[in-house]
């Protein structure tokens, strides 16, 4: 196999979902999968001719995924082998799983400590290592109307801009090698929203690539560690997680499922040519650890990659990596350090310093929380009058409720609100003869005297029990209700 390295550097910032769901919390990826880089070249596809099969499909070519890199060294996924005691929380002392004795494991029990098993991070031989991400919020464009759609905004979880990863490309002829090459250098777009400020990046090439760890001769047994997402089929042509030794280049031996640390995924692949996504896979993730006792391996067809989608960098095994390597008290002793500057969430702050818009803002907050206060108090004294006299008002219209609701609504002066609803008659002396002047408040002269005789005491008397700021709206509130209740 011939394979060419390369550094993809961002020119902007990258979108790549971890998961296919349009709604909910969306998180990036913090690797880029090999399929992009296929599609890059795919673009040309018709150009290929006879190729295309061999180099698109087959698994001849192989794009791999590419990870965070450092210093042109590039990192691998953790492996789920690696464990730590549950308090000790920079991992500086990590256990590898398949090494742990059931004596030791009893020892853990009765000092009540307990190994918490490592499930996320990439690491650089002595450093751990994480992606920077960026968080905005987005919306979409209304054309007709020129501004922001209604209903349509959308969270991006994005990496940042100016990262660094590093990803090959192996390929079974030399000649195709050179012809994917010169497609891939230069600069191209990947990701989501490519059409908006994302997925802008560089392609180079890398020259003395040289890997961060080393292969060990162990003639007891033999671990295998995915350093790339594996799919493996049954007989019936079915996703499995448990792969038979002849997918795994081995003849003979047997695995040992007890030590071995499988995680596992399930996604649906974009296809941008279709505009739709392909079925479900189900694979092995990166990461994960088969251990083996005895037979014999075939490195030349684990160079080739084991299982299915091999061409977008799927199958990509190590054999007795030395970070597997643990000592006589299970440990692996040159483990990977945390580095603070460099955490998973350090995501960028927009900080303004505080000013006049600062107060102006806190003041509205402080009105509208307020205003919910207010409502809250309207409320619970319109369902308490209802409770306590909705029979003796059964016999009110909804007219007269909606009377006495408008003449709430255009009066805000409370105390001649009032005398407008309840006002005595008004009697004088004419030719020494009292002479009574039909000019009662609304529920006190005419036909409404006759329905409300004996009931406006009742509604006065709430008026007057209510707070003073939402007597009015109390009032505007219970009258609705009211009308509602008489229309049944």
């Amino acid at each position: 196999m011939f394979n060419e390295t390369f550094k993809c550097t961002f020119l902007s910032d990258i979108i790549l979902n971890s998961r296919t769901a349009t709604e909910g919390n969306q998180e990036s990826l913090n690797y880029i999968p090999g399929a992009n880089f296929l599609g890059i070249v795919a673009k040309k596809y018709k150009n290929y001719g006879d190729k295309s099969y061999d180099i698109f499909h087959s698994g001849k070519v192989q794009f791999g995924d590419a990870h965070l890199s450092k210093n042109n060294k590039r990192s691998l996924k953790q492996p789920a082998s690696w464990f730590y005691k549950k308090n000790d929380d920079k991992h500086k002392t990590i256990y590898i799983h398949h090494a742990v004795s059931d004596e030791m494991r009893k020892k853990f029990t009765e000092n009540k400590q307990q190994l918490k098993q490592i499930r996320s991070g990439y690491f650089i031989e002595d450093q751990i290592i994480s992606s920077t991400h960026d968080f905005s919020i987005k919306s979409a464009h209304n054309k007709k109307e020129r501004r922001s759609e209604e209903g349509a905004m959308y969270g991006y979880d994005a990496l940042r801009k100016d990262s660094e990863y590093i990803f090959t490309v192996n390929s079974e002829d030399e000649s195709t090698l050179k012809e994917i090459t010169s497609e891939l250098v230069g600069k191209h777009n990947i990701g989501k929203s490519k059409t908006a400020q994302y997925g802008r990046i560089l392609i180079e090439k890398v020259e003395n690539f040289s890997k961060n760890y080393k292969e060990i001769d162990n003639p007891k047994f033999t671990v295998i560690y995915f350093e790339s997402c594996c799919a493996f089929l049954d007989k019936n042509g079915n996703f499995t997680y448990q792969p038979e030794l002849k997918d795994l280049g081995f003849e003979g031996g047997e695995i040992k499922w007890e030590k071995s640390q499988i995680q596992t995924k399930t996604f649906a692949p974009w296809n941008n040519k279709r505009k739709n996504r392909d079925a479900d896979r189900s694979c092995i993730d990166k990461g994960s650890v088969i251990y083996i006792e005895g037979g014999k391996v075939d490195k030349e067809f684990i160079k080739k990659g084991l299982g299915v989608f091999k061409n977008e960098g799927f199958g990509r095994v190590i054999i007795n990596p030395d970070f597997l390597v643990a000592d006589s008290n299970a440990k692996y002793n040159k483990p990977p350090q945390k580095n603070d500057n460099n955490k998973r969430n350090s995501s960028q702050l927009a900080i303004v310093k505080n000013g006049i818009e600062d107060q102006e803002l806190l003041n509205l907050l402080h009105e509208k929380q307020n205003e919910s206060e207010k409502f809250n108090e309207i409320v619970k004294a319109t369902n308490n009058f209802i409770k306590k006299h909705e029979q003796d008002f059964k016999n009110i219209s909804p007219s007269q409720w909606g009377s006495i609701r408008s003449r709430a609504q255009k009066e805000t002066n409370l105390e001649m609100l009032k005398k407008d609803l309840f006002r005595d008659k008004v009697s004088h002396m004419e030719a020494n003869q009292e002479v009574i002047d039909d000019r009662g408040g609304y529920l006190r002269h005419g036909k409404t005297e006759a329905s409300w005789r004996g009931l406006y005491k009742t509604l006065e008397k709430e008026l007057n029990n209510t707070d003073a700021t939402i007597t009015r709206r109390f009032l505007v509130n219970l009258c609705s209700a009211m009308a509602k209740r008489g229309e049944k």
